[in-house]
């Protein structure tokens, strides 16, 4: 999968001023007062850690709550898969829950906002097996193996974000953000069974933690 180009994204945002729009006023009618919005995000990110994208859901619904120079932003994501064969069968699914706040400040066409988003994902995979490794197949403790394996990861997300969005009209804009986050994660694993070396004896906890950079594209309605 080819990671998304904030680039290509800052350019067709800047490419769209140039059609006929409409008159500054309106870029100003947006900024005053409060309005309440619905908003339709596209992210990637940049690294991940192993099937767990740390970047968390590509795509994540948000309400934007913008007063005369300031924004909140909570908004939550959610994306599922699942992958199946003659043996084994692994679903994952991940629950994104997040905000950002954000000062807004305009440029000609152009509103800019500073400021930084913080979240909560949550991914859990659910492994089923009938396999056996090769090396167990004759072994006695090949029937210990597990045959349903669990595994919940818990990633906490801080960090400073910067983005520019264009009034298309008064109730519609199109934006694109870039970000620098610090994630830590708890992990709550068991080992599925064909990497398994030793005779599994229960669950296994881990940690970490990067600092990773996404991008993300916006699509924004305001009432």
């Amino acid at each position: 999968m080819r990671l998304f180009r904030l680039p290509i994204a800052v350019l067709l945002a800047f490419g769209l001023m140039a059609l006929p729009a409409q008159a500054q006023s309106q870029q100003n009618q947006s900024q005053h007062g409060t309005t309440v919005g619905l908003g339709l995000s596209l992210t990637q990110g940049f690294a991940n850690s192993g099937t767990n994208s740390i970047s968390g859901s590509p795509l994540s619904i948000s309400v934007p709550v913008t007063f005369s120079s300031f924004r909140i932003e909570p908004e939550i994501g959610y994306v599922r898969s699942s992958q199946s064969s003659d043996l084994t069968d692994a679903t994952q699914s991940s629950l994104l829950v997040g905000a950002g706040a954000f000062y807004l400040s305009q440029m000609e066409d152009v509103q800019f906002q500073i400021g930084a988003r913080f979240g909560l994902r949550r991914t859990a995979m659910d492994y089923e097996t009938e396999a056996v490794p090769a090396e167990w197949e004759n072994s006695p403790d090949a029937s210990s193996l597990p045959s349903d394996i669990n595994t919940t990861t818990l990633n906490y997300t801080l960090g400073p974000a910067l983005g520019g969005e264009y009034y298309v009209s008064d109730h519609l804009s199109i934006g694109v953000e870039a970000r620098m986050l610090y994630t830590t994660q708890e992990q709550n694993d068991l080992s599925p069974p064909t990497v398994i070396s030793l005779p599994p004896s229960g669950s296994s906890e881990s940690s970490g933690s990067l600092i990773n950079t996404e991008g993300a594209a916006y699509l924004r309605i305001h009432f």
